[in-house]
C-alpha cells in the first residue's frame, strides 16, 4: 500500500499489473533472495483473491507475473549426520522399559521422517501391514491422508522387543507406544485419550 501510496480500501481497485512488476523489482533491487520475494507476492495474490471473491475488485493482477526461480532445489533444512543419528538413538541409557520405548521412539522418527503428531496416532495394528512381503507402517497425516512407509529393519526390531516387553501387543486398536506409568485409557494428564492416541504432553 505504501509502494503504491494507496490511502483508501477502494484505491485497491487502481493497482496493476505494472504496480506489481514494479513492486517485484524493487523488492530484486534491495537484494531479497528470490525465496523472500515469492513469498511476498504469494501473500499479495491471495490477497486479491480474497478481493476478487468479495467482489471489492475485478481481477487479480499479481496473476500472469512472473515470479524468480527458487535459489535452490535443495531443502534448507539441516539434515542429522550419521554419527549424529547414533549419538540421538543411544541417548536412552539403560535396558529398562522406558529406554527401549524412548529408544523405539527415536528410531521411529529418525528412520521414517514422521511428525510428532503421525507419530502419537500410531497404533499396533499400524505396525503389523505388509505391502508385497515388505513390513510397512500405515501412518496417518495431515489432512486425513494415509501413507505407507517402508518399516526399517532396526525400528522394526526395536517394536518387536518393545511390544514384547510392555505386553500390549495384542492390543491392536491401542495405541503404539504408551506411557509406563498411568497406561490405561484416561481423559487427563499424561497416558493414552479415550480414542487410543498416545499422549506424550
Amino acid at each position: 500500500m505504501v509502494f503504491t501510496g494507496i490511502q483508501k480500501p477502494d484505491e485497491c481497485r487502481g493497482v496493476t499489473r505494472a504496480h506489481v512488476i514494479a513492486r517485484r523489482d524493487a523488492l530484486g533491487d534491495r537484494l531479497l533472495s528470490s525465496t523472500t520475494i515469492r513469498h511476498r507476492l504469494s501473500a499479495l495474490s491471495s490477497l486479491f483473491d480474497y478481493l476478487c471473491e468479495r467482489n471489492a475488485v475485478t481481477h487479480n493482477p499479481v496473476k500472469g507475473v512472473k515470479r524468480p526461480k527458487n535459489d535452490s532445489l535443495e531443502g534448507r533444512t539441516p539434515a542429522l549426520g550419521d554419527h549424529q543419528d547414533r549419538k540421538l538413538l543411544d541417548a536412552p541409557d539403560g535396558d529398562s522399559l522406558r529406554t527401549l520405548r524412548d529408544k523405539e521412539i527415536l528410531a521411529t522418527l529418525l528412520y521414517h521422517a514422521l511428525r510428532r503428531e503421525e507419530l502419537c496416532k500410531l497404533k499396533v495394528k499400524d505396525f503389523k501391514h505388509e505391502r508385497r512381503g515388505v513390513p510397512h507402517l500405515k501412518v496417518s497425516g495431515k489432512g486425513g491422508k494415509t501413507r505407507y512407509v517402508p518399516l526399517h529393519p532396526a525400528a522394526g526390531s526395536l517394536i518387536h522387543d518393545y511390544l514384547e516387553l510392555a505386553g500390549h501387543g495384542a492390543d491392536e486398536v491401542g495405541a503404539l507406544f504408551r506411557p509406563v506409568s498411568n497406561n490405561m485409557k484416561s481423559n487427563g494428564g499424561k497416558g493414552i485419550t479415550p480414542d487410543g492416541v498416545y499422549n506424550p504432553l
